[in-house]
């Protein structure tokens, strides 16, 4: 890949189309830079959307990191008292 990156071979048309539908951009794009790129394709709206997605998950985890200590701590009393 380094090889790529500073012009002393390009990549065989197979991967670059794997390469291509991997980063949903055109082989065209990946090889030249002309045309519209990956972030020109990305609405404020979708990044918007994005981020509250985000953070709801953000949120979702954090509970669930909160009911683990609490059930943690249960068990270790438990097993405290048990011994």
């Amino acid at each position: 890949m380094h090889n790529w990156e500073t012009d002393r071979s390009a990549p065989r048309s197979n991967r670059l189309l794997t390469l291509a539908g991997m980063l949903n951009v055109s082989p065209t794009w990946l090889l030249t830079g002309i045309g519209e790129s990956p972030l020109d394709a990305v609405t404020a709206t979708e990044l918007m959307q994005m981020r509250a997605v985000v953070e709801r998950l953000r949120q979702q985890v954090l509970s669930v990191a909160e009911e683990l200590k609490q059930l943690d701590e249960r068990l270790t009393s438990y097993q405290s008292f048990h011994s």
